[in-house]
């Protein structure tokens, strides 16, 4: 992380560091107020004499110990002799004492340096996210983000983390049908087997440790976590007395290893071997291992060709019989329009092989996705489209199998005037319908969601 000049980039009483040294520090007589001691100071560590530098900055802060431009003196000195704690711990003081942005914005940036020259590149992180927060203008904030990426490509562990609400409509992925019919007649089903409405949160973290890496491949291994927590509506609590939110809470860890390499310059192809357990209402419901094999190939500067293979094999602890083996394929493209907007189209075919007439289907879906360059009222725009058909050769409710149809539609609005610290709010507007020739399987989920997400 190039930082040497974050005291210039934060303006902190730094501003006319034009005192002419030559020779010696005292070459010429110099009063030494304490605005000539920061200036003589900083000059001394462009000039790579940090302990010279770190000895001004203590005779400083014995007679302003709360001097936000000392500590940060005091800082980058004690990182240029290599004392990468005492350099964090006199930044972390100088973030304390900082009154203004600009001083806030060069404390935060000496911590991340502290921190990431001595082997702590997460907090870094944290560090530059609060220095982009308080950046006093765009250059100082894009300086930020680029030390931020720095730090993060350089660092073995990476980590993100999605939180996201959303009211929907059918919380439980109940039918929208009151009645089924079966042999000719009319049952009337249970509230809980209906849609019920609620709000669903989740918290989703993915965390990576580089094992190895070179100049065309590396290695990961991942671990990722997920928590859905659902609460239900008053109307779903009429509708279902007995229902709980509880019953329709998901959980799940997995872990893997994936490696991914450049077998062309214009190509990059990913392998992955993934283990996952889930829990649903509290209970465990299934373990599943699968096989991951992607590959994308630039065709030039706008136009870019992908592929992928996966095979999973799913058991299930609620019920055995509902245990599959699932193979998909998918294959698409994405182009960067003349304005920078860009499409994606992907078709994905999917085998799903169970004893369970439920589970055992075919499937094919398409999806179409747009995703606007340019902030249009402050804000940047997508819109996803899918289209899905399942084909089941079995079903428990009508003779010859049967057939299910969906299409979906997804706006996504990221606020990016909200942004705080490098996340900004991220509002999801969905709807899917979903018609079955067995009515059990009709459905409909309209919601609304918001989550905060990274911008890296």
């Amino acid at each position: 992380m190039s930082v040497r000049g974050i005291i210039g980039a934060a303006a902190v009483a730094l501003a006319a560091l034009t005192v002419p040294i030559s020779g010696g520090l005292f070459a010429q007589s110099v009063t030494l107020t304490p605005a000539n001691m920061e200036r003589a100071a900083f000059v001394l560590l462009r000039q790579g004499r940090g302990q010279q530098a770190l000895a001004l900055a203590e005779a400083l802060l014995t007679q302003f110990p709360t001097s936000s431009t000392a500590l940060l003196l005091k800082s980058q000195a004690e990182r240029d002799l290599g004392r990468y704690a005492e350099a964090t711990r006199s930044a972390r003081l100088s973030w304390k004492h900082s009154a203004t942005d600009q001083e806030r914005y060069g404390s935060a940036l000496a911590a991340a340096q502290g921190l990431a020259s001595g082997g702590k590149p997460l907090p870094a992180q944290l560090w530059l996210r609060r220095a982009m927060d308080v950046a006093p203008n765009p250059v100082a904030r894009q300086i930020a983000e680029q030390d931020f990426l720095y730090v993060r490509s350089r660092s073995r562990l990476s980590m993100h983390l999605d939180l996201s609400v959303q009211p929907s409509s059918n919380v439980n992925n109940g039918t929208s049908s009151d009645t089924l019919w079966f042999l000719g007649l009319p049952f009337t089903l249970s509230g809980d087997a209906r849609a019920l409405s609620g709000v669903q949160s989740s918290l989703a973290g993915q965390f990576r440790w580089r094992l190895t890496e070179s100049e065309t491949a590396k290695t990961d291994l991942r671990f990722g976590l997920q928590q859905q927590l659902v609460t239900l509506s008053k109307s779903a609590k009429v509708q279902a007395p007995e229902a709980k939110g509880s019953d329709y809470a998901l959980s799940g860890v997995e872990i893997g290893v994936e490696r991914s390499w450049r077998p062309t310059p214009q190509g990059e192809a990913v392998a992955g071997l993934s283990y996952g357990r889930n829990w649903f209402g509290g209970d465990p419901m299934s373990r599943y291992l699968r096989a991951d094999l992607a590959y994308r190939h630039d065709l030039s500067a706008d136009w870019r060709v992908f592929g992928a293979l996966a095979w999973e094999d799913q058991s299930r602890d609620d019920a055995a019989l509902r245990s599959a083996k699932v193979g998909t394929l998918s294959l698409g493209l994405t182009h960067r329009l003349d304005n920078s907007d860009s499409l994606r189209f992907a078709i994905q075919l999917r085998d799903s092989q169970s004893a369970s007439s439920d589970i055992d289907h075919d499937a094919v879906e398409a999806r179409l996705d747009w995703s606007r360059n340019k902030p249009f009222l402050t804000a940047q725009w997508s819109i996803g489209l899918t289209a899905e058909k399942r084909d089941y050769d079995r079903s428990r409710y009508r003779a010859g199998g049967r057939e299910d149809q969906s299409f979906g539609a997804e706006l996504s609005v990221r606020l990016n005037e909200m942004d705080y610290m490098g996340f900004v709010p991220v509002l999801t507007l969905g709807a899917r319908k979903t018609r079955s020739d067995v009515s059990l399987y009709d459905s409909t989920r309209k919601g609304v969601g918001l989550s905060i997400r990274s911008k890296f």
